[in-house]
């Protein structure tokens, strides 16, 4: 608490500060400052950090998974368009035990007509990870075991849950996107068993190849989150079963229950015993003998 009141009296200074400069300098200088710094929106990312170290162990595990099941069919894709080589293949991904941290976060509001949430997270990771691929050179005989770690990563995230529907978990699909003028990727590349030097064209088409399969690429989880459909920002299957359940929705909606049966008859018969009343109850106190009736009526429906 200290802290953050330290910092907004800090922030509160410059502000005044640059009130008294000339009005273009204090807009570059206020620009330049770092995100967390204008914003303030510092102090929510501890508690997601927190979350994220407990999770990690779990996360990792399924994350690894997901990843040869998306990144490596698009290795092998690149690799059979490339001159160079003829396959490359994961054959062991492990993201490590240290996890991602998160310095900014910025969560954007849900605007009117729009059916979607959107949260913007700065990351940095420098990943303990290990990821071994075989890569087969074009003329080779066998493939050449590769060996990638090191890794470090600096970019922002954008999470968007969209479409959003009136079921569980209420958003038709998890949709990750990297900004690619926003990312840096860098890691160590060895060859086992053989010289690197034999492969000089190996680690720049890695990293160009690893940098393309994720930044500027938008990457949608199904809500069950067992498929990931790339290349999309909106899929239109999610598009569709969002629709699908929203039109259920409205069905389900417009049929009577058996309560709304029941509630109806209770009315009728009320309305019709009050009027053959000839309006006594309308004038009369309303509060002890219409009760009883009502009562009566219910209970024989």
């Amino acid at each position: 608490r200290r802290h953050r009141a330290a910092r907004a009296a800090a922030a509160g200074g410059l502000q005044r500060l640059l009130a008294q400069q000339e009005p273009d300098f204090a807009r570059q200088l206020w620009g330049e400052a770092p995100p967390w710094f204008r914003a303030h929106d510092a102090q929510k990312t501890l508690a997601l950090n927190t979350l994220l170290a407990s999770m990690w162990p779990c996360l990792a595990s399924a994350s690894s998974r997901s990843l040869v099941a998306s990144i490596g069919p698009a290795l092998r894709k690149a690799a059979a368009n490339s001159a160079l080589l003829r396959d490359c293949e994961i054959s062991r991904l492990d993201l490590g035990l240290v996890p991602p941290t998160v310095t900014t976060l910025h969560a954007r509001s849900r605007q009117a007509g729009c059916d979607e949430v959107a949260i913007s997270l700065r990351v940095e990771w420098g990943a303990k990870a290990d990821v071994h691929l075989a890569v087969t050179p074009v003329g080779g005989a066998s493939p050449v075991a590769v060996r990638l770690t090191d890794f470090s990563f600096f970019g922002t995230v954008v999470l968007t849950g969209a479409p959003l529907v009136d079921d569980w978990p209420c958003i038709g699909g998890l949709g990750v996107f990297v900004p690619r003028e926003d990312m840096t990727l860098d890691f160590s590349c060895n060859a086992m068993g053989t010289d690197m030097m034999s492969l000089p064209f190996l680690d720049r088409w890695l990293r160009e190849t690893l940098v393309s399969c994720f930044a500027g690429v938008h990457m949608t989880f199904a809500p069950d989150f067992q498929k990931i459909i790339w290349g999309e920002k909106r899929p239109v299957e999610l598009e569709e079963r969002a629709a699908r359940q929203r039109r259920g929705a409205c069905s389900a909606a417009a049929e009577p229950t058996l309560a709304d049966v029941q509630l109806a008859a209770v009315a009728a018969k009320g309305a019709s015993h009050l009027g053959s009343s000839g309006g006594r109850a309308a004038t009369a106190s309303p509060h002890r003998k219409d009760a009883q009736t009502l009562r009566s009526i219910a209970t024989s429906v």
